[in-house]
């Protein structure tokens, strides 16, 4: 066989080769289809996903926006969602001093959290002031509410024993306070530096009204006890000048000096009247009455003293 003949024979060869890998590929790419085609129509099984990790998550509306997402942030994980105009929004937040929820819109926002002092509620107006807050501690469970301007404020509080009420300013001064206790109620007025003026309680040993003057020193005091009424005027250090009272039928009118001893006495009783002048001991120096029976009991009565 010559060398032009074994060509022909070699290419003939190839091309019946080629022929028979090109049904082989068509055959094969018709059983892959069928295959795919038969998979295709099987039921879809569903598909359990036990633990998912991410750093993140963010739900977008059709836009494109956020409109919520799932934080792990540096002081624990957070959840805030908003709507589709960002002008009203929910946080929920797990921090180190306890988890808080926040809601808020455009003209206010209200705030709920906890922590190891126990749990508040602040709601918030468009300024961002807080007007109202609601707070519960191991000692008080209180209310206070504030003006727009967190200037002016009302306050109330129960504790164990009893409970008060306060109105005043936000920078701590108060202007009026009245407390309820076991002791008793109690009204207590105060001027613009914050001290009390003017304070007036109810006991069991009678009613008292104290009015002082703008540094807080009582200056007039009034009281009706059980056995009468009294009545004192205060130095401005506080130290009784005149005391008056009256006890049953008989009444005392007492006079002190600036180093708060007694200097005169005057009592006046159903039997007569009698005037003890004193020397700046408080030891009688000479007696005026119009019964001298009397000076011995008026001397006693001097020793048991009483203070509005």
């Amino acid at each position: 066989m010559t060398t032009e003949e074994r060509l022909e024979k070699l290419e003939r060869e190839l091309a019946r080769e080629k022929r028979h890998n090109r049904r082989w590929r068509v055959g094969l790419l018709l059983v892959v289809g069928a295959v795919g085609i038969a998979v295709a129509s099987l039921p879809r099984l569903p598909v359990h996903i036990n633990e998912v990790r991410a750093g993140s998550f963010v739900l977008l509306d059709d836009k494109g926006r956020t409109s919520a997402s799932l934080d792990m942030t540096k002081d624990g994980p957070s959840l805030h969602m908003v709507d589709h105009n960002s002008t009203k929004s929910l946080t929920l937040e797990v921090a180190e001093f306890g988890p808080s929820l926040v809601l808020c819109d455009y003209y206010a926002k209200a705030s709920l959290d906890v922590s190891k002092y126990g749990p508040s509620l602040s709601m918030d107006d468009m300024k961002g002031t807080t007007r109202v807050r609601l707070s519960v501690d191991k000692e008080m469970a209180r209310l206070k509410l504030s003006d727009e301007n967190d200037k002016q404020s009302a306050a109330l509080g129960v504790v164990t024993d009893g409970a008060t009420v306060v109105l005043g300013e936000t920078n701590g001064k108060r202007r009026a306070q009245l407390i309820v206790s076991q002791a008793g109620p109690a009204l207590a007025l105060s001027g613009e530096k914050g001290y009390p003026c003017a304070t007036m309680d109810v006991a069991c040993q009678g009613a008292r009204l104290s009015l002082q003057d703008e540094n807080g020193t009582s200056r007039i005091g009034m009281a009706v006890l059980n056995d009468g009424p009294v009545f004192g005027l205060y130095n401005k250090n506080g130290k009784p000048r005149v005391g008056l009272d009256v006890i049953q039928d008989d009444t005392s009118l007492l006079l002190y000096d600036e180093k708060d001893t007694i200097r005169a006495k005057l009592f006046v009783t159903k039997d007569g009247t009698v005037l003890n002048l004193c020397d700046e001991n408080g030891s009688p120096i000479k007696d005026v009455s119009h019964d001298k029976a009397d000076v011995s009991a008026a001397t006693t009565a001097s020793k048991e003293q009483r203070a509005p």
